[in-house]
């Protein structure tokens, strides 16, 4: 992981004063892109899983943002019929 540089070449920082490091885990403050974390948000709700239950909060899946996030991440959907059977 390498830290995030700003335009000015500074490194760049939370509002904590904690420097940013380049992943994909997740999107910080709006600073970095999205990552794992989104594209799970997306997924939990396309496969309607329980724990993640629509609310006020929850906006709908979104089939094309969630396409695009898969894109921008090393990932693939496994479908259940394709996995190797268990014995």
């Amino acid at each position: 992981m390498q830290r995030v540089v700003g335009v000015e070449g500074d490194f760049l920082q939370d509002v904590h004063g904690h420097l940013l490091v380049d992943h994909d885990l997740y999107n910080h403050e709006g600073l970095t892109e999205d990552g794992i974390a989104e594209a799970f948000i997306e997924f939990a709700k396309k496969e309607k899983l329980s724990f993640f239950e629509s609310s006020p909060s929850v906006t709908l899946f979104d089939a094309v943002r969630y396409q695009q996030l898969m894109d921008g991440l090393e990932a693939v959907e496994a479908n259940e019929g394709l996995l190797p059977s268990r014995q």
